[in-house]
C-alpha cells in the first residue's frame, strides 16, 4: 500500500457507516456502498465477505470512535463529555441502530457493551449517580421509541443539570 493513501478497507468502513446508522441493516445494501464509494463490488467483497461481516465491521469502528471521543482528555467536566458525546445525534442514532438490529452480530453489541456503553455508564454512575436513571427514563427510550425529537435533548439535559445544582 501506498503511503498517504487511505486504506480502502477503512474507506469502505467510514463510507458504509452513516448509510447503516441511517437506513438500518435490511435498508443498507452493498450497492449502495459501491455508489457512494466508488469502489468495485469485488473490491468490497475482498474486503467484506458478505454485508453481515461489513456491518460487524461498522459497528466495531463506530464503537472504538465512541470510546476515543469518551476518553479523550479534552472534555473538562463531566457534563461536557456527557453531552458531546452520549447525548449527541451519532451516538444516539448508533444507539437505536444497535438496539434495533444488533442481534444480527451479536459479538459486535457485547463489543459495544464492553468497550463504551458500561465504560461510559460506570464512569458515569461514579461521579452522578442519578444520570444513568435520567438517560434510560428520559433520553433513551423516548428517543428510541421516536417519542422526542433529538433538538429536545439539550433542554431535557439543561434541566436535568439545572435540578441537580438546585439539589446541592
Amino acid at each position: 500500500m501506498s503511503r498517504g493513501r487511505p486504506n480502502k478497507k477503512q474507506q469502505i468502513i467510514t463510507l458504509a457507516t452513516p448509510l447503516f446508522l441511517e437506513n438500518g441493516y435490511r435498508a443498507t445494501s452493498i450497492d449502495q456502498v459501491v455508489k457512494l464509494s466508488k469502489i468495485s463490488k469485488p473490491t468490497i467483497y475482498n474486503h467484506f465477505p458478505d454485508k453481515t461481516q461489513l456491518f460487524r465491521q461498522v459497528l466495531n469502528s463506530q464503537t472504538d470512535v465512541l470510546a476515543e471521543k469518551w476518553q479523550s482528555p479534552a472534555f473538562s467536566t463531566l457534563e461536557n463529555r456527557l453531552a458531546d458525546v452520549v447525548l449527541n445525534s451519532g451516538c444516539l442514532d448508533f444507539y437505536r441502530l444497535m438496539i434495533a438490529e444488533g442481534r444480527l452480530v451479536q459479538d459486535s453489541v457485547e463489543y459495544f457493551n464492553d468497550n463504551f456503553d458500561s465504560l461510559w455508564k460506570n464512569q458515569t454512575h461514579k461521579q452522578d449517580s442519578d444520570f444513568v436513571q435520567f438517560w434510560s427514563s428520559e433520553i433513551l427510550a423516548p428517543f428510541l421509541l421516536y417519542q422526542i425529537d433529538i433538538a429536545t435533548i439539550p433542554v431535557l439535559f439543561q434541566d436535568f443539570m439545572a435540578s441537580r445544582s438546585e439539589k446541592v
